[in-house]
């Protein structure tokens, strides 16, 4: 065991120079299965779990938390195979995976919220030093995914991610293992983990990259490539749902395409919706059925999110249509106008749809809780979204009892570790029962004085009823104006009402802790995917 002794001085320093440490060697101790630095030990997370538990304790806490990534989060990024990357093996491959892992794991366990944050300290920190790195190493890759996708920032680590794996070469691994004829059973492994690897940066990079308005920086998968790979030998259960949602993206996108390129979309708007939601239900058709092949049951987590990966696609596509309608309105055409008010309608109800589907399934809202930012994301958008649209549609909002679906919405992102999202709906929640009550008409003196002298059990209501009564406000559909930051064609974002400081702040309504949405999340003002709503209307309450 190496003392911690004087640090030797670099023979190459000036003489003026030799009492600074130039050269610092770092001691490394070894205890058991353990690797202790020294150096970091006593700000490390590992050192703060060294001092709370007990070493048979320590032991069974650590590779608990990593069983539990391993169940709850690894099917939504299937980077590892559980049965062989078990904690032993993450923990002698990478510091900075198992300190990811640990910090998105622990996040869900009650109690462990400050340990959480100190595993994901302690990741960031060396994933920083990780930018120096001589060499390249597909961990390296795979950690900085994990922090990417579990992050409310996520650009800078997945753009190191996205060069780390162009560093080393996994960007040509789909090709190089649908080529090889035959290949040893380890290097076939190894193969597959890479492509596995890279398939899934490009689906998270594309996807964050249309959310943010920003260019995609890697090159479009082909469907060939992606069909031969889950075909081939090494190809997992586990690779079916994110293979599925990969050419999910890109058949949304090429729609994303055809849309752009119309110079008058109103004509055919419910056209392109109808073909649209063909396409996309052909698609959940074809991915439920490689589910059932490998046994899946219909009630499974992976066959569900299908449905709700489809309905999203809709309401995105609904989003695209209602942004060029929008960029054509000020011509003041009635067809236009008609389009908009029928397509605003049909995306009410595809949201609303969408929103009971997810209450209703007992498999999804349990793996909730473990998923990306991006999953909780959606939700919270579509139930803002909803909410929205149900100001210009208030009898389809009460017929389908919207409200009471978004209270079970809210109570649902509640058990999201990160609570931005729950607060984000039960803020939209609450500004539908300020407009409520501010659009009420005024009793009569009579009743006033009636109420003031005690309770009256006939003014007594269900809060359900209570946020219905907000939707009682019709509004023309023509003030409803979507934009998109960066990209006005292809990131819709639903704005606020032309009159929105009179339709949602009554004057003696003051909201003290309100902020703009993307300063609550961090984000630039394009990024749509993350604020579906303009900021001059919604503000996010950020009280606790």
């Amino acid at each position: 065991m190496h003392s911690n002794g004087p640090v030797k001085e670099c023979p190459f320093a000036s003489f003026k120079y030799k009492t600074i440490r130039v050269f610092r060697f770092r001691p490394v101790y070894r205890r058991g299965h353990e690797i202790l630095d020294k150096r970091r030990s006593s700000s490390s997370a590992f050192q703060h779990v060294r001092n709370r538990f007990p070493p048979q304790a320590r032991m069974n806490f650590l590779v608990l938390t990593n069983d539990r990534y391993m169940i709850g989060s690894n099917p939504y990024l299937p980077l590892f195979e559980p049965t062989l990357d078990t904690f032993d093996k993450i923990r002698q491959s990478s510091s900075l995976l198992l300190a990811s892992i640990l910090s998105v794991a622990s996040r869900t366990e009650d109690g462990m919220e400050h340990l959480s944050g100190l595993f994901r300290e302690e990741a960031n920190r060396l994933a920083g030093e990780s930018l120096f790195d001589n060499v390249a190493r597909p961990e390296t890759a795979q950690a900085l995914l994990i922090l990417a996708a579990w992050s409310e920032k996520s650009w800078f680590a997945l753009s190191h991610a996205v060069n780390v794996a162009l560093d080393l070469g996994i960007d040509s691994s789909l090709s190089t293992l649908t080529a090889e004829a035959s290949l040893p059973i380890k290097s076939l492994i190894k193969l597959g983990r890479e492509t596995r690897t890279w398939l899934i940066i490009y689906h998270l990079e594309r996807e964050i990259a249309f959310g943010t308005a920003r260019k995609s920086r890697v090159a479009r998968v082909e469907e060939d490539g992606l069909r031969a790979f889950r075909h081939h030998a090494c190809s997992r259960h586990l690779d079916v749902r994110f293979l599925s949602i990969i050419d999910l993206v890109q058949l949304r996108e090429k729609w994303q395409t055809i849309i752009e390129g119309y110079t008058n979309i109103a004509a055919d708007a419910m056209d392109l919706v109808r073909d649209a939601k063909e396409s996309f239900h052909a698609w959940e058709m074809n991915w439920d059925q490689q589910h059932d092949d490998r046994e899946y049951d219909m009630a499974s987590f992976q066959r569900v999110s299908l449905t709700v990966q489809r309905n999203y696609a809709t309401i995105l596509v609904y989003c695209e249509i209602l942004s060029e309608l929008q960029r054509q309105k000020s011509g003041g055409s009635r067809v236009v106008l008609d389009a908009f008010h029928q397509l605003s309608r049909e995306t009410l109800i595809s949201a609303t749809d969408h929103l009971q589907f997810i209450t209703s399934t007992s498999s999804f809202k349990w793996q909730l809780k473990f998923s990306p930012t991006y999953s909780a994301l959606t939700i919270a958008f579509s139930a803002a979204l909803a909410l929205t649209l149900a100001k210009t549609h208030p009898t389809i909002s009460h017929e389908r009892s919207l409200v009471a679906i978004i209270q079970e919405i809210s109570s649902i992102l509640a058990e999201y570790p990160n609570q931005k999202f729950h607060r984000l709906v039960e803020s939209f929640l609450k500004r539908t029962s300020v407009r409520s009550t501010s659009s009420r008409p005024q009793p009569e003196q009579k009743t006033a004085t009636t109420t003031t002298q005690g309770p009256n059990p006939t003014q007594s209501t269900s809060t359900h009823r209570r946020h219905v009564d907000d939707f009682s406000q019709t509004t023309d559909t023509t003030s409803l104006n979507l934009h998109s930051g960066q990209n006005p064609g292809c990131a819709p974002t639903i704005s606020a009402f032309a009159n929105t400081a009179s339709l949602f702040s009554p004057p003696d309504m003051t909201f003290p802790h309100d902020k703009e949405l993307e300063a609550i999340l961090g984000l630039p003002a394009e990024s749509w995917f993350l604020d579906p709503f303009s900021l001059e209307g919604f503000s996010f309450d950020g009280g606790a």
